[in-house]
């Protein structure tokens, strides 16, 4: 996705959809916005049912705001000095993603960073001696549609 604005095609066909209009938060929710942007001929649809409205509050929110998102973290890696440094780095961040295959992925950009995790990544290159500009492969701003989990990619798919 790049930084032009939203368009239905942008978002992932499994993503559910909000028709709500008298709900208070739909002036501010990425679902409801989509949905004003869904072409006539869509007749079928993942939505957003009215039991997920808890008074004023929504299960299913998801703020209209664009956030900031990271893929990759190889350049930080070319950028270290020792294969010491390269070996207790890849421990470090191993500990913090739970995983060897989950580090990888985000080595790798097979998943995406959130603010949070963008954010670790960078100040543990920092202790290194990594410049923030010389750590992740990619940075954009732009919506997330989830599965209720960062690695998500959405890339824009045509229903």
């Amino acid at each position: 996705m790049n930084n032009n604005a939203l368009e239905f095609n942008d978002v992932p066909d499994w993503w559910a959809l909000c028709f709500q209009t008298d709900c208070p938060l739909a002036g501010h929710c990425l679902r409801h916005h989509v949905g004003t942007l869904a072409p006539a001929t869509l007749t079928r649809a993942t939505c957003v049912t009215p039991h997920a409205r808890l008074g004023e509050q929504c299960r299913q929110f998801a703020t209209r705001e664009p956030r900031q998102w990271a893929r990759g973290f190889e350049r930080g890696f070319q950028k270290l000095k020792s294969r010491d440094a390269r070996y207790e780095l890849r421990l470090e961040l191993t500990r913090y993603f739970g995983s060897v295959g989950s580090f990888y992925n985000y080595r790798q950009g097979r998943r995406v960073m959130g603010v949070l995790k963008r954010q670790h990544v960078i100040e543990v290159f920092a202790r290194w001696d990594v410049g923030e500009d010389d750590v992740l492969d990619e940075q954009w701003t732009g919506y997330y549609f989830d599965h209720g989990e960062e690695q998500v990619d959405y890339p824009g798919r045509s229903r």
